[in-house]
């Protein structure tokens, strides 16, 4: 059997386990990457290669350093405040502050550390309210990952450039300005962040695992010196994803050096460090790695991909091709990362359509756009963490996805096409 049907059968093997719920997502992962190596399509080493992930590193330590300054009287005090506005009308002023602050991170860092920082206010939202942490949690990491690089600063400055680099062969006329990704988002964005301070109901109220999101059960005052130090790596390393495009990967190594610094300093003790670095969540996004580029290395992303393409036949109009391509990323990306689902649709979105004799812009922006509109687990980290932290179940979660998946899809697919009618 060829190597990229043998990684579908274990992909669909992690779907069905993530969706029985009879195990850990750490063990189920772990299954997939022993399955990669004992079938020979990824040798040992690559097998469990995710656990030498530079992301993977990256959020385990910054899980690290959210335990400890989830230990500062600064957190406590934030508490005390969000505590007190919790219930009743008050419940739209904190989710309209969360969505800010989520469309804030998300135009200087990547999702995941959008979600590393958003995380550790999730849990000052009390389990007994409407408004809980378990309600709030995954939302936010799907609205991470649609905002992030979306508005034309920082980051999001390079987005259009990046589509055109797909588009250069057909001529400077199907290129697209510095705001054309924001104009075709925004709608989208918000329509969705208004769908996540309605809906949000929808989502289970479950207990919060305490050691993944950071939250203080009860404050206890340490040592003003600790406090310090504790700052001042939190600073550091949260200033430094500001500077990533500068730092490079220097940006992955500070968490490393942060959690250093709390050790040497003694403001963490070993058991507390390794108890936040070996989590269930890091087996699992480790597992997920592994996976996601072996969909991409064995071709089995690029089988997917020219599956989608031929759903298009001869002469195709230009809705469909909009459209196929656009729910053809946005489902292929909940099974593959989401670089993956973009270099592999969006240059197929913009052959087909100049194929077809249509202006490309429409099709490769919804392809671009929906490759973020990761509901599910397997094809983003950020959502990955959000699904380990809220101990959510496919199940609990569909009621709530599923209409922020079509509100997605729809929104994209008619903004794109209005933005560029020919």
């Amino acid at each position: 059997m060829e190597q990229s049907y043998i990684v579908l059968i274990i992909l669909a093997v992690m779907i069905l386990g993530f969706i029985l719920n009879k195990w850990s997502y750490g063990l189920t992962t772990m299954i997939c990457c022993a399955l990669l190596a004992l079938t020979g399509v990824l040798p040992i080493q690559d097998a469990f290669a995710g656990f030498c992930n530079k992301t993977l590193i990256m959020i385990a330590c910054i899980f690290v350093i959210s335990y400890a300054f989830g230990k500062t009287s600064f957190l406590h005090s934030v508490q005390v405040k969000i505590l007190g506005m919790q219930g009743g009308k008050s419940a739209l002023a904190i989710l309209l502050i969360f969505c800010a602050l989520i469309a804030f991170f998300a135009q200087m860092m990547v999702a995941t550390t959008t979600v590393a920082l958003m995380i550790m206010l999730l849990g000052i939202l009390s389990a007994d309210n409407e408004l809980c942490a378990s309600r709030v949690l995954l939302p936010t990491a799907l609205l991470a990952s649609l905002w992030t690089s979306k508005v034309p600063v920082a980051m999001g400055a390079t987005a259009s450039s990046r589509l055109n680099a797909f588009l250069e062969a057909y001529g400077e006329q199907f290129t697209f300005g510095l705001t054309d990704v924001f104009k075709v988002s925004i709608v989208p964005l918000i329509l969705l962040s208004v769908y996540f301070i309605l809906g949000y109901k929808l989502l289970p109220k479950n207990e919060i695992d305490a050691s993944k999101i950071g939250s203080v059960k009860e404050y206890q005052a340490i040592p003003r010196s600790q406090e310090i130090v504790t700052y001042l790596v939190f600073i550091c390393v949260m200033g430094s994803f500001f500077f990533g495009r500068t730092l490079g990967d220097v940006m992955y190594l500070m968490p490393v050096l942060g959690v250093i610094v709390l050790q040497i300093t003694k403001t963490l003790t070993m058991k507390e460090v390794l108890q936040n670095l070996s989590t269930d969540m890091v087996f699992m996004l480790a597992g997920i790695f592994v996976l996601s580029d072996a969909l991409t290395s064995s071709g089995a992303g690029e089988l997917l991909g020219n599956a989608i393409n031929s759903l298009l036949g001869s002469n195709p109009s230009r809705l469909a091709i909009v459209v196929v391509f656009t729910l053809g990323s946005g489902i292929m990306t909940n099974f593959m990362n989401n670089t993956a689902t973009y270099n592999v649709l969006v240059p197929l979105a913009a052959a087909a359509s100049v194929a077809g004799g249509f202006d490309p812009r429409a099709a490769v922006m919804g392809a671009a756009m929906a490759s973020y509109f990761t509901i599910l687990p397997y094809g983003a980290t950020n959502v990955a963490m959000a699904f380990a932290a809220g101990h959510y179940t496919l199940k609990n979660t569909l009621k709530f996805t599923l209409p922020f998946f079509l509100i997605a899809e729809v929104s994209t697919i008619l903004c794109a096409m209005w933005i560029f009618p020919s």
